[in-house]
This record gives C-alpha cells, sequence and structure tokens, in this order.
C-alpha cells in the first residue's frame, strides 16, 4: 500500500484518506518511500484510537515499522485507523475482519471512499478490485 501526503491528509490509491479493508491473519506492507513522508515530515501510525496519539491512543502492537516501510499484521477484526505521528487529523480508517475473498487475494487490500455503494463494496470483496 503506497501512502503520500497532501494538503494535510494522506492519500492511497489516489484517493483521501481511504477506507482500507484488511483480512484478519494477512500482512499489510504500507509503503512509506514517497517524497512527502521521507524525513519523518509526515509519520504514518496505526491505532486502536482514531487520530491515534492526538486523541491519547497510542500506536497498535501488530504494527513493526523499519526504515520507511510500516508492516501491519492484524490478528484481531475491529476498526483501526492510521493516522499522522506529526499532525493531528490526517487519518483514515481501517477495517478488518475475515472476509470471504478468494485466498489469492486475502493480502491485497481494497480500498472504498464514502461513495461507495454496498453492492461496489461486495463486489471489491470478490474481485480484489480498488474502489
Amino acid at each position: 500500500i503506497s501512502f503520500y501526503a497532501q494538503g494535510g491528509k494522506f492519500y492511497a490509491a489516489s484517493q483521501e484518506a481511504p477506507t482500507i479493508l484488511c483480512n484478519i491473519g494477512s500482512s499489510y506492507v504500507f509503503n512509506l518511500t514517497d517524497s512527502s513522508l521521507l524525513n519523518g515530515a509526515h509519520l504514518l501510525r496505526i491505532s486502536s484510537v482514531e487520530d491515534g496519539r492526538w486523541n491519547g491512543g497510542s500506536d497498535h502492537p501488530d504494527v513493526y515499522v523499519t526504515d520507511n516501510i510500516l508492516l501491519f499484521e492484524p490478528k484481531v477484526s475491529g476498526t483501526y485507523y492510521y493516522y499522522c505521528k506529526n499532525h493531528p487529523n490526517m487519518g483514515g480508517i481501517i477495517q478488518v475482519a475475515s472476509f470471504s475473498i478468494d485466498a489469492a487475494l486475502q493480502q491485497t487490500p481494497v480500498f472504498i471512499d464514502n461513495s461507495t455503494s454496498a453492492s461496489q463494496l461486495q463486489s471489491s470483496l470478490s474481485s480484489g478490485i480498488y474502489q
């Protein structure tokens, strides 16, 4: 999952702060090598609390950070949040569950935005297509 920052928001799959659907037990690599994220300008982290440390939360224990890579290996279903450790109100939502998707697609995250309908969402879960 490649991220970048622009205008005080994180972007992935060319969408501003998309909701990301992930499967329990899969590993997700967040690529943080974009120039907008380098040199510590925007430190993307994951928390179980919306807006992370800005709302009294802390980094999630299923997250491993090394260099410019963040590895997320969710073990429990639920709602998680990606956020900027340096700036408030930059984040988005990560939904983790056991989705009924093809085994080959279990490590393919699905990105959705606020305009995604229920039928589009089901289609995304079945096909692995980014919405």
